[in-house]
């Protein structure tokens, strides 16, 4: 009799064991409360003034740093192959605005998470191709051409971030360098009109 007893309390403990040996592992795995983690989309979306950034802001912003870019580089060419002194004069003045603004869109971007290119457009290696062939005054003719046009788009793209952009500091931006734009297209045609003989004032 006493055996027996013995056995059956010996059979219930083992029967306890299991049971007691899991809860701290079911409470480890399944916390009460658990957050699930935000993505990286959420954070942008919530804790950045990226979100206030419409699509349109977006492309002006990418557009005007390749444009400028463009024109930086251009003007870099211009400086050391120009005949005539206005022409690199012209061309420095450019080197040395666009070097400015750049520096300037840059800082917004970045406050505003935009990414922006870092390198030149198809549109420069063409007028890079173009100028590279030319020599005496048919480069300077044909750079101030380039030039020209160039701010004329310009006027045209940054009149409207201006007037319509989403953006506060990138309209402001805009009206600010758009300035700038109008004194380039009025010097080049100056110089193109004296045969590039006028100089910077």
């Amino acid at each position: 009799m006493q055996s027996t007893r013995t056995m059956i309390f010996a059979t219930a403990m083992m029967a306890t064991i299991p049971a007691c040996a899991g809860e701290p592992r079911d409470s480890a795995v399944e916390p009460e409360s658990a957050e699930a983690p935000r993505s990286n989309e959420a954070f942008l979306r919530e804790d950045t003034p990226s979100a206030t950034v419409s699509a349109r802001d977006e492309v002006f912003a990418v557009q005007a740093t390749l444009d400028g870019l463009r024109e930086l580089e251009l003007g870099r060419i211009a400086v050391t192959q120009a005949t005539t002194e206005p022409v690199k004069q012209y061309a420095q003045m450019i080197v040395d605005d666009h070097s400015e603004s750049l520096e300037q869109l840059q800082a917004l971007a970045k406050a505003k998470h935009i990414a922006l290119p870092t390198t030149t457009g198809p549109t420069f290696a063409a007028d890079k191709r173009t100028l590279e062939g030319l020599e005496w005054a048919d480069f300077d003719s044909t750079y101030i051409s380039m030039m020209i046009a160039a701010q004329q788009q310009a006027i045209a793209s940054f009149t409207e971030q201006a007037e319509r952009g989403s953006d506060d500091d990138l309209r402001q931006f805009a009206a600010s360098t758009l300035k700038t734009h109008e004194h380039h297209h009025q010097r080049a045609r100056e110089i193109r009109q004296s045969g590039g003989q006028i100089g910077l004032r």
